[in-house]
C-alpha cells in the first residue's frame, strides 16, 4: 500500500468516527441533523460498495459487512418511533438509498467484472430484501 493511500484510511477512520452512527441514535430522539448524519454515514458505505464497478483496489467485504450492518440497524426502527416531523425527509433518504443501490447493481450488469460477480449476486438480494422492506415502512409511514 502506498503512503497516499494509508494516509486516505487514516482520514477516512476518522472522519467515519465522527459521524453519528445509526446504533447511536435514538429513533424516538431522532433530530434533523442526527437523520443527516446518520445517512451521510450510509452514503460513504455506498460509495465503497459502488467500487465493486471499479478496478480500484477496495475492502468491498468490509464494505458490505457495513452495509449490513448499518441496514440491521435502521431495519429495527418502526415507522412510530420516528418523529412525526421528520418522516418524510427519513422516507426520502430511505427512497434515495433504494435508487442509488439500483443504479450500481445496473452499472455492475452492464460492466461484467467477472471477479466481482458473487457482490453483485449479494447485492441484487440486498436490493430485493431492502425493497420489501421499505414498501412495508412507506406503508406505515403513510399511515402514521
Amino acid at each position: 500500500m502506498s503512503t497516499a493511500s494509508s494516509s486516505t484510511s487514516v482520514i477516512d477512520n476518522e472522519v467515519a468516527e465522527e459521524k453519528v452512527h445509526p446504533e447511536a441514535v435514538e429513533p424516538e430522539e431522532l433530530t434533523m441533523e442526527q437523520l443527516e448524519q446518520v445517512f451521510d454515514v450510509l452514503s460513504e458505505i455506498t460509495d465503497r460498495i459502488n467500487l465493486m464497478n471499479s478496478v480500484y483496489e477496495s475492502d468491498l467485504d468490509r464494505a458490505f459487512h457495513d452495509l449490513e450492518q448499518f441496514s440491521s440497524t435502521v431495519r429495527q426502527w418502526s415507522a412510530e418511533q420516528i418523529p412525526q416531523d421528520i418522516r418524510r425527509f427519513y422516507l426520502s433518504h430511505l427512497t434515495f438509498h433504494r435508487e442509488i443501490i439500483a443504479d450500481i447493481i445496473a452499472e455492475a450488469r452492464s460492466l461484467l467484472m467477472e471477479e466481482r460477480r458473487e457482490y453483485l449476486k449479494t447485492l441484487v438480494r440486498y436490493h430485493k430484501d431492502y425493497c420489501a422492506w421499505l414498501d412495508t415502512m412507506e406503508k406505515a409511514l403513510s399511515r402514521s
